[in-house]
């Protein structure tokens, strides 16, 4: 018995449902006084028959399992009904003033005898209306003809009572769904005396049982068919169903999961942490537990021979009307592959972090908000903050260019915001704790959203380029003013020619100018001493002189004399005045002048095209276009260098015939080749007449197109050459050493291009790999070896020229540490790009390799055996470190006394020593980056790694076994055969 059944509490409840009603009298089934009371139809039907054995209800039978109950009329009330029978004038009055129910007598034959209020209510008819027709019209005509109502009346004479529920039509000849009990009336005699009939609109109900249904079979097909895997277990913990979802996911059957449980007996539960659960602990079991549901739990699943699974599972239980626990659903989802990315990305942002931490500049990566979501340690010492510090893009003062200030909203992150179009190399100032300073910005956007939220700013310090580039403009100011000065202290010559042209005077300046004294050209026609300045601009400009009585100034330049005059001529009725002095001096400075000039501005516009141009074809025909303009070539060239070092591609060019460009080359190995022989050149090479070239003939290419001189020179390092820039002319000529370095400033700024276009490239990979790719492993090895390679060349260069008097040992410490570079250099880019790094190779004696290693290792008192006569094909630097890390590692593990031997093998060769050797179980690990035992001994974990990698970019076996005497051996294959 639940809480307060049978009490008189729940009785007056029960009471109050009826009080409640408009019209007390209104009779209701025990479903209906369930539902008011909001409880079991048993407790409800137990208070009913509580206040009916009082008195304070009525009750009457409906069916075999159906009763309604009402409250009593006054006992005053009268009843009217027109009824084969009156014996009960209470019942009478309530028949007739019931609205809920349709309640009628018929006669004999079916005929309608009376009519209630509430008949008139459900079937619409008046009393006058329908009293004395057939019940029939009650039917549907289907039903009609099918003779159902005929049935119905006669199955109630021969039963005494049926009940049955089917459509019937109102006086408006709308259906409606109806619950109809019709009785048989029997006289004392056991005559007929008519029927009762009770209808009740059920439209209500069988709608919502529609609905039921199908929101049941909806409800039924969606837990078969969801994409999420969903099961169900019963009241005690059993599981009853499994979607297709959750049998895909669990790998095994309904059929398994439902009737075999012991299958999950084997399984091991964990929670998102990692930590074991206990069966008990699992949320299904917590929910049976607690009846309280559980959302978004995270669990990994271990079962036998089978990968681990984890899912995202929300549980929620289900009771029945009485509150007991009916099922319990669980929805779960497959977030094995989730766990594995998130796995991923943690991994890809510790590697992000030590790419930023090793990146030669400033990164940060900005909000749009402005502040700083990361930003590296360059980046933190350039700001000067401190770990702690928290720090907004906006915070410190910018300038443009010329010094004006530059608004937050207007800087290079904020253009990237707006437009989601990258901001490429934008110069400007910062004000910085240390002062202010240059600065190149480069900003792309992060991610793919559109616009972006977040923006990479790359910042690159300029302020010694800045501060170079303002000394040249006053060194060249300065010349230019120099220049000025030698002008003003040349002397004057002066010529006079009467109205015929001929000479009447010419003072000293003037007979040094033409080289002819006064005496021997008094009285003759200027154009019969000089015949060459008849035709041209002399001709032309002393003849406007004397037709227009203007004075003219213009420059000349005398063949004969092979220098530049610079002539005033004022005119007058009896002649011509004309001051001449020779500017040849002048002319060819302002000429060299304007070509340096020209040579700066052309170097500065393609450091400018360079920066801004992404395409390096287009930058490569510029410079090709305006060097060959500048020096007065008709050719230039731009020759790209194959990977093989054979050949070279006329990549861009001008003056090359039609169809040249792109496809003609020039080989980079023959004698006769004056690419090849720049490639082997440490200095531009500068050819006056290939006539008469003894260093080389020429190549076809420059024979074919007459080609007499010419400058070449490398672009990039000497040790690592990109390809040449060639200009070259048809006629001889003689270049200046301004000229060649004007050439070399051209291949220095397209060198520059292409590496800052592989640069731009690594950052443009960087900035996309942040998300998602290890790749950019490669390239930024790649990147940060060149970058390393260029100061350490440097570093070797002037360790070279340094004064016979330095300290030796400091020299010899100072190559040995480039050396060491150079070697780290080497094992980070085999680490990094396996096959790609050793692509060079050569046939090396292993023998000598074997010795030369140990003599560049620190070996103690260690001791070497070598013992074999074989070449192999490898490259013989990374050979040398191969034996050289086993070495050390034979010395870090076994001791400064070990001993190693190197041996021959059937299929390669052996490095053993006599130490301690390596566990079976560590044999594996060892050649993983970054494993070590030695770390507090500066072990780096490095050394068996670049092993593992050089042996698998040349396919070479390797595997690790016990020497003899205990210690490691270390087992190659490399001419076939078994390891």
């Amino acid at each position: 018995m639940g809480p307060g059944e049978g009490t008189d509490g729940t009785v007056a409840d029960t009471l109050a449902v009826f009080e409640r009603l408009e019209q007390p009298s209104t009779p209701l089934t025990t479903a209906e006084v369930a539902d008011a009371l909001d409880c079991h139809r048993q407790r409800a039907r137990r208070s009913l028959a509580r206040l009916a054995d009082r008195g304070v209800l009525e009750t009457k039978e409906t069916g075999s399992e159906s009763r309604i109950w009402w409250r009593p009329v006054e006992a005053d009330a009268t009843t009217n009904i027109d009824s084969p029978w009156d014996e009960d004038d209470q019942f009478a009055e309530f028949v007739r003033s019931v609205e809920d129910y349709a309640i009628f007598v018929l006669d004999p034959n079916g005929y309608v005898a009376s009519w209630n209020d509430g008949a008139k209510r459900i079937k619409g008819y008046d009393a006058d209306e329908i009293v004395g027709k057939h019940f029939s019209t009650f039917y549907t005509d289907e039903d009609t003809e099918r003779g159902v109502p005929a049935r119905n009346l006669a199955a109630a004479e021969r039963s005494g009572r049926i009940e049955s529920e089917g459509w019937r039509v109102r006086n408006d000849g709308s259906e409606f769904w109806a619950n109809v009990t019709i009785t048989a009336i029997w006289d004392d005699d056991g005559s007929l005396k008519g029927f009762t009939k009770v209808t009740r609109d059920l439209t209500e109900r069988k709608q919502r049982e529609e609905a039921l249904r199908r929101e049941n079979e909806l409800t039924e097909h969606l837990l078969k068919t969801a994409p999420v895997a969903i099961t169900v277990q019963d009241g005690d913990g059993e599981m009853v169903m499994a979607n297709q979802r959750a049998q895909d996911v669990l790998d095994l059957s309904e059929q398994e999961l439902v009737s075999d449980p012991g299958v999950r007996d084997e399984w091991e539960f964990y929670d998102s942490d990692g930590n074991s659960l206990a069966p008990s602990e699992t949320p299904m079991a917590r929910v049976y537990e607690t009846g309280e549901p559980l959302f978004n739990e995270e669990i990994a699943i271990d079962r036998p021979d089978r990968d681990r699974l984890w899912v995202s599972v929300n549980t929620v239980p289900q009771f029945d009307s009485e509150g007991s626990l009916e099922r319990i659903i669980s929805a779960s989802e497959d977030i094995t592959e989730l766990k594995r990315q998130e796995a991923q990305l943690r991994r890809e942002r510790d590697f992000v972090d030590q790419i930023l931490a090793a990146a030669p500049l400033s990164i940060l990566v900005v909000n749009r908000d402005g502040s700083i979501e990361k930003l590296n340690q360059r980046a933190r010492n350039r700001l000067g903050l401190e770990e702690s510090d928290e720090y907004a893009i906006g915070d410190q003062l910018v300038y443009d260019a010329d010094g004006n200030p530059v608004p937050p909203s207007e800087r290079p992150y904020m253009r990237v915001f707006e437009t989601g179009d990258r901001v490429t190399d934008w110069e400007g100032q910062i004000d910085l704790p240390g002062g202010r300073a240059w600065m190149s910005v480069t900003a792309v956007p992060f991610g793919d959203e559109s616009p972006p939220e977040r923006v990479v700013l790359a910042v690159k310090d300029i302020t010694k380029l800045k501060t170079q580039a303002r000394q040249l403009e006053r060194q060249r100011a300065e010349l230019e003013a120099e220049l000025d000065e030698v002008y003003d202290r040349i002397t004057d010559g002066f010529i006079a020619l009467d109205e015929e042209w001929r000479f009447t005077h010419v003072n000293e300046a003037a007979e040094e100018l033409i080289e002819r004294e006064e005496a021997t050209v008094l009285g003759e026609s200027v154009w019969e001493a000089f015949p060459q300045a008849e035709t041209g601009i002399v001709w032309e400009k002393a003849h406007e002189a004397m037709e227009t009585q203007e004075p003219v100034s213009f420059e000349w330049y005398n063949e004969s004399l092979e220098a530049w005059v610079e002539i005033h001529a004022y005119p007058s009725e009896t002649g011509l005045s004309i001051y001449v002095r020779d500017v040849t001096e002048r002319v060819e400075s302002e000429r060299e002048l304007e070509a340096r000039a020209r040579q700066q501005w052309v170097v500065s516009e393609l450091s400018r095209r360079a920066l801004e141009d992404t395409d390096l074809d287009v930058l490569f025909d510029g410079a090709a276009r305006l060097v060959a303009d500048v020096l007065d070539n008709e050719y230039a060239k731009v020759l790209d260098l194959d990977q093989s070092n054979d050949e070279l591609l006329l990549r861009q060019g001008v003056g090359w015939e039609d169809g040249t460009v792109g496809t003609g080359t020039v080989s980079a190995s023959e004698d006769d080749s004056q690419a090849s022989y720049t490639l082997h050149s440490k200095e531009p090479v500068v050819v006056d007449d290939l006539a008469t070239e003894s260093r080389f003939s020429g190549p076809e290419l420059l024979r074919a197109h007459d080609v007499s001189s010419g400058i070449s020179t490398i672009i990039g390092s000497y040790d690592d050459p990109w390809g040449i820039l060639g200009t070259h002319d048809t006629e001889r000529k003689s270049f200046t050493d301004e000229d060649v370095t004007f050439v070399q400033s051209v291949a220095n700024i397209l060198a520059e291009a292409i590496e800052r276009h592989a640069y731009q490239t690594e950052l443009e990979e960087l900035v996309a790999e942040l998300e998602a790719s290890n790749e950019r492993l490669e390239s930024f090895a790649s990147m940060l070896a060149h970058e390393l390679r260029n100061p350490v060349t440097i570093g070797h260069i002037y360790s070279r020229q340094l004064p016979d008097e330095t300290d030796s040992d400091a020299v010899e410490y100072v190559t040995d540490a480039f050396d060491r570079i150079e070697t780290m250099i080497d094992v980070m880019l085999v680490l990094a790009r396996g096959n790609d790094a050793v692509d060079t190779t050569g046939s090396v004696n292993l023998a000598e390799m074997a010795r030369e290693a140990w003599d560049d290792v620190d070996t103690l008192e260690a001791t070497l055996d070598v013992d074999l006569d074989m070449t192999v094909q490898a490259d013989e630097t990374y050979l040398q470190h191969l034996f050289a890390n086993l070495y050390r590692n034979a010395v870090e593990h076994g001791g400064e006394d070990v001993s190693v031997a190197v041996g021959e093998l059937s299929s390669g060769f052996y490095v053993e020593d006599d130490g301690t050797g390596i566990p079976e179980d560590e044999r594996d690990s060892v050649f993983e980056v970054g494993y070590t035992t030695a770390a507090e001994e500066g072990g780096t974990g490095l050394g068996l790694a670049f092993v593992r990698e050089l042996t698998d970019a040349y396919e070479w076996g390797c595997r690790i076994a016990e020497s003899e005497s205990g210690g490691a051996r270390f087992e190659f294959k490399c001419i076939g055969g078994d390891t």
